[in-house]
């Protein structure tokens, strides 16, 4: 009862200060005293805060309100990378079927036809081989390098592991290690035929140092698996004459397929240069072939293999002027590599 009636004593206080000084101060919302103004809000808060006294306990969490209606849809997102995805080479043609993207056309190249030795496939040359001439094709027999979004398989020699899902596996032939980036799944020995069988195996492997075997027995008939060496590479190979080739295989998980262009050393715009090197296969009067392979430009030996032991072998592979546009060929230039991933 006391607090009424002293709340209302202090509001008829102000109401006759109010009304007392109403004509002299219009507009303004506060009142003159004699020490000042009064502000009518202040007096308001001050009054309610003594009406409202202590604050009481929380109150009872009420319940959930029902759901609200779904939002629009927000913008499309950017486009993720391609899942997958296999290259090839379509022989004979200057574009790609529909649904595949071209890399780039360029001209079938191979080793002449009545040499027993030298490469044993058939590579897509580009036209202008990281120069920026061009000239008319004449007859050459033509191709294009494409890419369409399948998957991808890699065989693996000697019981090693297969690797996870996805990405991308590629030997980097001539070296320990992979390039930043990539895993290494394994360090190798190259492998192949030895170079004056007629027979045997047309393609060199990286085999792993250490083998798994699951038999004893020794075939009746077989073909024959040598170490590979560097031969006749002084000028370029500074060192490297006579010594075995190691290998690495390597996997990336964010890439998905892999392009070896022979005669460049750049890759197509939006992918990445795994490693560059030179074009290499068997000698050309030799009687076993091989498929040309892109060995790194810095290569590296296997320990202890410096003696002249021969088996299979890596020579550099030359550009002739006989069924290339020279320029912008060059006759007797060691020809270039470079694999890519995207």
């Amino acid at each position: 009862m006391n607090l009424i009636v002293l709340s209302v004593l202090i509001l008829t206080t102000l109401s006759t200060i109010v009304s007392t000084n109403e004509n002299t101060i219009k507009g303004s919302s506060s009142v003159s005293t004699s020490k000042g103004y009064i502000n009518e809000t202040n007096v308001k808060e001050v009054y309610l805060q003594i009406l409202r006294g202590r604050d009481g306990p929380d109150g009872v969490k009420g319940e959930r309100g029902d759901k609200g209606e779904k939002g629009e849809a927000g913008p499309v997102g950017q486009a993720g990378p391609k899942s997958g995805g296999v290259m090839y080479t379509r022989w004979g043609r200057k574009s790609c079927p529909t649904g595949a993207e071209l890399l780039y056309e360029g001209i079938t190249g191979g080793s002449r036809w009545n040499h027993s030795g030298g490469g044993a496939n058939y590579v897509c040359l580009p036209k202008v081989p990281q120069l920026s001439l061009s000239l008319p094709m004449r007859s050459l027999v033509v191709c294009s390098v494409l890419l369409s979004i399948l998957t991808l398989t890699t065989t693996i020699p000697v019981g090693q592991a297969c690797p996870k899902s996805g990405g991308v596996v590629y030997t980097r032939w001539g070296r320990k290690s992979c390039p930043t980036g990539a895993e290494l799944l394994y360090e190798g020995i190259t492998g192949g035929e030895w170079y004056n069988h007629p027979g045997g195996g047309a393609n060199y492997v990286c085999l792993p140092k250490v083998p798994q075997y699951m038999s004893t027995k020794v075939p009746s008939a077989y073909s024959f698996m040598y170490g590979t060496e560097y031969d006749d590479v002084y000028n370029t190979f500074s060192g490297k004459h006579q010594h075995n080739a190691p290998c690495a295989v390597c996997y990336t998980s964010t890439k998905s397929v892999k392009l070896m262009i022979p005669a460049r050393t750049s890759c197509p715009s939006s992918w990445t240069i795994e490693y560059k090197g030179y074009l290499m296969s068997h000698y050309y009067n030799h009687r076993h072939n091989k498929v040309y392979e892109c060995v790194d430009e810095n290569p590296e030996s296997v320990i202890g293999s410096e003696a002249n032991t021969d088996g299979a072998l890596f020579y550099f592979t030359v550009s002739t002027c006989n069924g290339l546009p020279c320029p912008p060929y060059v006759n007797n230039r060691a020809i270039t590599c470079v694999v890519c991933t995207k």
